[in-house]
């Protein structure tokens, strides 16, 4: 996901997979809050936050620290497994024809 393109308050599926083989999928919603929150390091930072604490109680930017949320920390590299509706669709898609992680010249 390019990150220019990412919305503070938008619904992204972070998509990573049980097996190495691309067969099992695990997505998981995340709510996008904002970047650079809470920056620790001297690299960009990205914050995700589950979106069941999120529809709930809004950003765990504005919670008391001890309310119940997951944050997901991602830096740039991480981004790579954050997707839109519509690249969700389309990677279901490819899964679903065989065709997922391949490059064009394996097809």
């Amino acid at each position: 996901m390019d990150s220019e393109n990412l919305v503070a308050g938008q619904s992204y599926f972070i998509m990573s997979f049980y097996d190495h083989g691309f067969r099992t999928p695990e997505i998981r919603t995340v709510i996008y809050i904002g970047k650079n929150l809470l920056k620790q390091g001297k690299k960009d930072e990205w914050y995700f936050q589950d979106a069941d604490s999120y529809i709930e109680y809004g950003s765990f930017f504005k919670l008391p620290k001890e309310m119940e949320r997951v944050v997901h920390v991602m830096d740039e590299e991480s981004l790579s497994l954050i997707r839109d509706l519509a690249g969700l669709i389309r990677d279901l898609t490819e899964l679903k024809k065989g065709t997922y992680g391949r490059r064009p010249k394996d097809l």
